[in-house]
């Protein structure tokens, strides 16, 4: 390979990697350590596929739109809505129903169904 190919490779590579790095599901997360990041809604590491590592939630899917409102999907409770206002409160789609996230200092996070007045563990 010539040193221009190389070059241009290397190029490439630095530029995927830059574009990598400007993306955020959430541009107005403050940075905290390493790649974790936190807003309203805690602490978590955002992917480029629309995934995000929430230190309760666990591993989430996240559809922020342009008001603030997120959409996201926790396996099981399946699709939640929330915003600055309302967390941590989660509106769960299957079941028109609320949910609310107890906030914890250690263990498994824990969330209370209002429909049913009962617990589940969030399995990360």
């Amino acid at each position: 390979r010539s040193t221009l190919d190389r070059s241009s490779a290397a190029s490439d590579v630095y530029k995927r990697q830059e574009q990598k790095d400007e993306f955020s599901i959430f541009p107005n997360a403050t940075a905290v350590q390493g790649n974790w990041k936190e807003n309203w809604m805690g602490v978590f590491q955002e992917y480029s596929n629309g995934g995000i590592y929430h230190i309760d939630l666990g591993w989430c899917f996240a559809s922020p739109d342009s008001r603030g409102n997120v959409w996201l999907w926790v396996g099981d409770p399946g699709w939640v809505w929330t915003n600055d206002s309302t967390w941590p409160h989660l509106y769960r789609n299957q079941s028109n129903s609320w949910l609310y996230l107890l906030i914890r200092q250690n263990g498994p996070a824990v969330i209370f169904d209002h429909m049913h007045g009962s617990f589940m563990h969030l399995n990360k």
